[in-house]
């Protein structure tokens, strides 16, 4: 079993799970900012709701930001997660 199955979900899991883990980074930052802004934590959900009150002011820089470091982690987990996909299957 470890000979045989192991190597070839290897791969598989590993790149499962950084995509489950983006999803995860999604969810807490859509929940921080829409039910927890309430609460002072120091997340990127949060500052995004605190930013949201500035958006119709004409600064929308506060909440662009941390949407925008949520946004792009999420894409490069998502990125290194298919590479690594890509080069298990590739030495199978």
């Amino acid at each position: 079993m470890f000979v045989e199955i192991l190597p070839n979900a290897a791969g598989r899991s590993s790149s499962d799970a950084l995509l489950r883990v983006g999803y995860a980074i999604f969810a807490m930052g859509t929940l921080a900012s829409w039910v927890w802004a309430t609460t002072p934590s120091p997340d990127w959900g949060s500052m995004v709701a605190k930013g949201r009150q500035y958006i119709l002011a004409g600064s929308p820089w506060a909440a662009l930001w941390p949407s925008i470091a949520i946004a792009t982690l999420v894409v490069g987990l998502n990125l290194f997660a298919d590479g690594l996909r890509e080069e298990s299957l590739r030495y199978q």
